[in-house]
């Protein structure tokens, strides 16, 4: 992500500081983010803890399974090209046991795999190189959508 990866708490960034709380971050926000390079997944997941959320990461597709099924995820950000599984195959397993946003980066910008992943259940998909501040702004209205489904009177 190069320059482009710096932490920022700017107007689009999803919690200005811990203080601050949003209905979704009345509790304990957990995130997976699954991609192989692990530069890249260890700034996110600073970043993101510096705004209160808790980050596991995972290198690989398996593991990145594993961690599902056994964790209580919010919301997972999943590199496509991730090593040890196909991203699509990993994206529709994740969704068949999993109902929580799937957030997909990748380099691949055709527009049939955009298309494929957002028919398997991806609720986003992002190019690389992607700004911290976008990432996490996306991350929050994945969070805020999902939050208004689940208090939604039936």
């Amino acid at each position: 992500m190069g320059a482009t990866s710096e932490v920022d708490s700017g107007p689009s960034a999803c919690v200005s500081n811990r203080n601050e709380r949003n209905s979704f971050l009345e509790r304990e926000v957990n995130i997976l983010v699954a991609d192989t390079d692990r530069n890249w997944s260890e700034r996110i997941r600073r970043g993101l803890g510096q705004k209160g959320f808790k980050v596991d990461t995972s290198a690989h597709g398996i593991e990145a399974c594993h961690q599902l099924e056994s964790n209580d995820y919010d919301l997972v950000v999943l590199e496509l090209e991730i090593s040890r599984r196909s991203g699509i195959a990993l994206l529709r397993e994740m969704r068949e046991k999993k109902a929580i946003p799937i957030i997909v980066v990748t380099s691949c910008g055709e527009l049939e795999k955009k298309l494929l992943c957002l028919k398997n259940g991806a609720a986003d998909y992002l190019l690389k190189p992607i700004t911290f501040s976008e990432l996490s702004a996306r991350i929050a209205l994945q969070l805020q959508r999902r939050e208004n489904v689940v208090d939604a009177p039936l």
